[in-house]
């Protein structure tokens, strides 16, 4: 102890304690509050936004789609380019339902029982949900991350490997968002626990399909850049539900239950 703290009485240092620790409790109710906020009211625009996005991407491409299909007729076959735009186009109508889905969501939801805390809790969650923005950057990485990592025979099969894992992927987020409705959330929180639908089977349908997806993207364009930022969102996405269930675990007598009986990412029981 320094001479200084030493000249404090005990009673003012407890009263600083006290101040510091009330400013410190403020401090994580207003961000919490704000995120619970935004989760609210902005969220719903953004993902709006992104429905309508993937709206206008099938209104534009769909006499595209008719001519593909008189190409296809043509030729006798598939390409990687048919195929990539086919599957894009069955991609973002999924795309379009599960987005609304989460605007419906986010706009019915039932009570908050416990809000996020600390940082973590807040920032991890944005960073798995806003993965796809790495993508964004990949025209200004070096040459050298743009190293293909599979032979160029195999890119039809893994096109279409990739393809229907993608869709396996969004169909999953979509009938699982459905599922746990009014319970949504971003953020790391407590809402009512949901056992029904695919939460039957794992305890995080709409991670697994993240999975699914981020699996798929990797097969469809199998570069060293997309081999990074996969592992980066699988690690964001593994990261923020281990919070999610540290966080029920603790609140939520029910969900501890539920981890004993449901798998949490893959429909097998490890014994």
């Amino acid at each position: 102890m320094t001479e200084v703290e030493k000249a404090i009485p005990p009673e003012r240092s407890a009263d600083t304690g006290k101040m510091k620790q009330q400013l410190r409790d403020i401090t994580r109710f207003d961000l919490s509050t704000l995120a619970i906020l935004a989760e609210s009211y902005l969220f719903p625009a953004l993902f709006g936004y992104y429905a309508y996005r993937s709206g206008l991407f099938l209104y534009q491409k769909a006499d595209f789609l008719y001519e593909i299909a008189l190409r296809l007729r043509a030729d006798g076959g598939f390409t990687v380019q048919y195929l990539n735009f086919v599957s894009r186009f069955l991609y973002y109508g999924l795309l379009l339902i599960f987005n609304l889905l989460i605007v419906w969501s986010l706009l019915i939801r039932k009570k908050l029982r416990r809000k996020p805390e600390g940082a973590l809790e807040l920032l991890l969650p944005l960073a798995g949900t806003f993965s796809y923005l790495c993508y964004s950057i990949v025209p200004y990485l070096p040459t050298q991350w743009d190293l293909p990592l599979t032979p160029t025979a195999w890119r039809l099969s893994l096109t279409a490997i990739g393809s229907l894992l993608n869709l396996c992927g969004v169909l999953i987020c979509c009938l699982a968002t459905y599922d746990l409705r009014r319970s949504f959330g971003v953020f790391v929180q407590v809402r009512a626990i949901v056992t029904r639908g695919l939460y039957r089977y794992v305890r995080h349908p709409i991670y697994l399909g993240y999975l699914f997806m981020f699996l798929g993207f990797l097969l469809i364009i199998p570069r060293l850049y997309n081999l990074i930022i996969t592992l980066l969102s699988v690690g964001f996405t593994v990261g923020r539900a281990l919070l999610e269930e540290r966080k029920l675990a603790r609140f939520s007598p029910d969900y501890r239950a539920y981890m004993e009986e449901t798998p949490m990412l893959f429909p097998i029981k490890w014994r």
